[in-house]
């Protein structure tokens, strides 16, 4: 990414490394599958017209848009318009959106576990303008970041504002992806907190894609 970046072809290549991730999957979609894709940062700044060159990938596959989450780490894009139009065109034409590593790059995180006395409501939090941010942004899904995790791990006042966080999530129709799980214990916990679905090498090791039915992809057409 960092080369692509450098030869100003960041746009292609995002685009190429999600269509391989597409055909790795492309056979063996169910009806129900969602295809979780990261979206690189500065795309959502270079391009106008967001998802509508992937679209048509999806389509020579037969993927509906419905079924691709967008990733989208909210706190690597500073210009809160360019990331508003980007996720509002990637809905139009159908796709979901995730808030990638929730928390990540926020100095402010530590005020969100440790309000002060005076203050009963998240988002009345001074200087937490980035987490109202997410929540204007009514993701779909919402990826804590393995910081979340580990604070409320060694913190009750953490464990306890995790609970909330979890439950403001649900109330805008989000559901919460709990990552970064090495351990029984932290599985119970985010469990107990409420996240929905949940990732990490305690669930399973990654490996690499596997042919369908024993059909091998060579000779497969490439589209990008």
């Amino acid at each position: 990414f960092d080369d692509a970046i450098k030869a100003n072809r960041i746009v292609q290549f995002d685009r190429l490394v999600r269509t391989i991730h597409l055909l790795n999957h492309a056979r063996s979609f169910t009806e129900h599958e969602l295809l979780f894709l990261n979206v690189h940062p500065r795309l959502l700044t270079s391009v106008n017209d967001h998802g509508r060159t992937f679209e048509q990938v999806l389509h020579y596959y037969s993927v509906p848009t419905s079924q691709v989450m967008i990733e989208i780490q909210e706190s690597a894009v500073k210009d809160d318009a360019r990331l508003e139009e980007a996720v509002k065109n990637y809905r139009s034409l159908g796709y979901q959106i995730a808030i990638d590593n929730f928390g990540a790059g926020h100095g402010s995180l530590n005020k969100l576990f440790h309000p002060r006395p005076s203050h009963n409501r998240l988002s009345s939090i001074e200087g937490l303008g980035w987490f109202n941010r997410v929540l204007n942004l009514r993701p779909d899904f919402v990826k804590l970041d393995s910081a979340v995790l580990h604070q409320a791990e060694k913190d009750p006042q953490a464990l306890l504002v995790l609970h909330r966080l979890i439950d403001l999530f649900h109330g805008i129709g989000a559901r919460v992806v709990a990552q970064n799980i090495e351990t029984e214990a932290q599985l119970k916990l985010v469990r107990a907190a409420g996240a929905d679905l949940f990732q990490g090498h305690h669930l399973g090791q990654p490996s690499s894609a596997q042919p369908v039915d024993g059909e091998s992809l060579d000779g497969e057409p490439l589209a990008a």
